[in-house]
């Protein structure tokens, strides 16, 4: 989206009345973020994951935008670090 002149000024002037903070301040959280940033850190990608799963990519990206129950939660972080494990013996 090309904004005409003057108008991202307005833009943002109203999002900083209607939710009373700069949107630059502004950070949703993602569902599932902290499943996201542990296999990151850990230099999984989300793509193994599935893999280990025995499901598709397109599938995972799914089932992470909305929050996982806390038995599924375990079983990635567990596969997280199986895959992590294996990855450091191989290198």
């Amino acid at each position: 989206m090309i904004c005409q002149e003057g108008e991202c000024q307005n833009v943002k002037k109203v999002w900083e009345e209607a939710c009373g903070m700069k949107k630059e301040r502004f950070i949703m959280k993602r569902a599932n973020q902290e499943i996201r940033e542990y296999a990151a850190k850990n230099s999984v990608y989300l793509w193994e994951i599935a893999l280990a799963l025995d499901i598709s990519e397109p599938t995972m990206t799914r089932r992470l935008r909305t929050e996982l129950t806390e038995r599924d939660r375990e079983e990635i972080m567990r596969i997280i670090n199986d895959l992590a494990a294996m990855r450091r013996i191989n290198y």
